[in-house]
Order: C-alpha cells, then structure tokens, then sequence
C-alpha cells in the first residue's frame, strides 16, 4: 500500500511538473516590432504569461536575436530579409526553444528560428 501511495505521488508531481512546463514556457509569439538594429536584433512585445488570472497577458519588450538560420518570411511565405522589418510591424516569432519568459529582463533575450511578418 505504501509503493502505492508513493507511485501516485510521484505520477503526480510529474504531471503537475509537465503541466507547469508547458504553461509557463512559450516557444513563439505574435508582437509589434519597437527597435531594429543592424546586429540582428529586434525589440518586440512580448507577452509574460501570468498564472491563474483571467487578465490578458502583460506585454514586455522581449529582446529578439537572428542568426545566419533564421527565417524570415511574410504571410505569403515569401523569403524576406531583416531589413525589410519596419518598426510597428507585427510579426510573429517561432523560437529556437521553449522559453520562460518572465519580467526578469534576461529572461526575455530570446533567439528566433523564424519571423513571419504579419501585414
């Protein structure tokens, strides 16, 4: 009885670790372009999810890096460059991995796999 009780308990702390994980961490988002620099960096809203509340997420400026992988495309899937990203633009980032973006500000230097510029 008593690997039983031990058994649930850890299937437990595993499914809430997961749930956790997956709800906290975020491997994309949608923002609006505010800083373009020649570096391969964008500054973009970025949204801080906030555990067990009904209010919208709060939107940070998330510090956003391209590397040589990169992709960057527009709706129509047209291959773009970083000098095409205007400021105001809406874009939406896949990230290279999960990420917990947090208020912390280098919890929100993140490194993107692809930019979709949303016009």
């Amino acid at each position: 009885m008593k690997k039983i009780i031990i058994a649930l308990v850890l299937l437990i702390s595993v499914i809430v670790s997961i749930l956790f994980y997956f709800g906290l961490s975020t491997n994309s988002f949608e923002g609006r372009v505010s800083e373009v620099d020649e570096n391969g960096q964008l500054i973009v809203d970025c949204p801080v999810p906030k555990l067990g509340s009904n209010v919208d997420d709060m939107a940070y400026l998330c510090k956003v890096q391209t590397t040589e992988n990169t992709i960057i495309n527009n709706n129509n899937g047209e291959i773009l460059s970083l000098a095409d990203i205007e400021l105001g633009d809406s874009i939406s980032v896949v990230l290279t991995k999960r990420y917990f973006i947090g208020k912390d500000k280098s919890s929100r230097e993140v490194k993107a796999e692809e930019i979709t510029v949303l016009h």
